[in-house]
């Protein structure tokens, strides 16, 4: 009888012992499914189509960062990216359709948050969006714009620009893009006249225009100047900075050719530059969405394959985060004022 109870007893424990067992060897992977699942919804993007709108040329500047920057936040994403280059209206037309898109998180931009502003302190034909409104993302870099010349043009320094009686001529590569309307502000400070040529499509075309000698001058970024510079095709003859840049030793700075009102011009100007290479999206833009591109952003530049395609190319990073951004922008329009006029008549310049 004894040992009847005995196995009874123990045949209980044995099979408590299974469940106890069976419990546990579920609790595991219950435990994986539901971070597996926590990341899935950690991560919006993950299995979608991002479209990123480009509004500048196939091969320029914003095109090139955005594309060597496009597989590495693909991967970090888990995501497909398109690129669509819209351009038109010095880039106006991309912006617009970025800020019209439905705010799923699926369309977002990159361009010129500099130009963004210029046209729409200018009050640019065709701006609809408004950068107070705009989700701002992070920004890749804020570089300095060179000006150059022909490597056989009449002008051979900023000084024989300056001394010019007649209207300098510059290639103009969109009307309302970012270096359009600092050369305008550049020339009221320094005390020249210029004469916008319009009807270039994107950088590109309009540095071709300076090499050909079709223009007097034209303007862009340093990154994308800077190989015409290094092959002699170009002579740069200011930087729009206030401090000179380590590629071109000996080049004057815009802010220190300028005087009194026309220095706090250029200071405008220079302080535009630094929202110049930024991702942006629709207004109402879900918060989630904002993180998520933030962090996918942030650890692509971080990736030492990128940071050596993009050393290879020429093309700087300096990161800057969504926030920080956007209070770029909001000091930038709080300062607009005093620049608006100018704005305008160059313009006017260009109709």
């Amino acid at each position: 009888m004894l040992k009847k109870k005995i196995l009874v007893v123990f045949s209980i424990l044995a099979l408590a012992a299974l469940f106890m067992a069976g419990c546990g060897g579920n609790s595991a992977p219950a435990e994986n499914g539901t971070d597996d699942q926590t990341q899935a919804e950690g991560n919006f993007y993950q299995g979608k189509e991002l479209h990123i709108v480009v509004p500048h040329g196939a091969g320029g500047g914003y095109d090139t960062y955005a594309r060597l920057v496009q597989p590495y936040l693909e991967k970090n994403l888990d995501a497909t990216i398109v690129i669509d280059n819209v351009t038109g209206a010095g880039g106006n037309v991309g912006r617009n359709q970025v800020w019209a898109a439905q705010p799923d998180g699926l369309t977002i931009g990159f361009t010129s948050g500099t130009a963004m502003v210029y046209s729409q302190l200018s009050k640019s034909e065709g701006v609809q969006y408004d950068v107070n409104k705009v989700t701002w993302l992070p920004r890749l870099y804020g570089e300095p714009s060179v000006l150059v010349v022909p490597a056989k043009g009449k002008y051979q320094s900023i000084q024989d620009v300056m001394a010019a009686k007649d209207p300098v001529s510059f290639a103009v590569s969109g009307v309302g893009d970012d270096d359009f309307f600092a050369l305008g502000i550049e020339a009221k400070a320094l005390g020249f006249d210029v004469l916008p040529v319009t009807g270039y499509d994107g950088t590109k075309e309009g540095s071709l225009a300076v090499v050909r000698g079709e223009v007097d001058l034209f303007q862009t970024s340093l990154s994308t100047m800077l190989p015409m510079i290094k092959s002699g095709d170009v002579k740069p003859i200011m930087v729009v900075y206030d401090k000179e840049v380590p590629e071109l030793p000996g080049v004057p700075t815009a802010i220190s050719l300028a005087q009194g009102e026309g220095a706090d011009m250029i200071q405008t100007a220079i302080n535009l530059i630094k929202v110049s290479r930024v991702y942006f999206a629709p207004p109402d833009f879900p918060a989630d969405r904002i993180k998520d591109l933030e962090a996918g952003i942030e650890k692509s530049l971080q990736d030492p394959e990128l940071v050596q395609k993009m050393k290879d190319s020429e093309k700087p990073v300096e990161y800057l985060s969504s926030a920080d951004v956007k209070q770029l922008i909001t000091d930038s329009m709080a300062a607009g004022d005093s620049i608006a006029p100018i704005l305008q008549e160059i313009l006017k310049k260009a109709e």
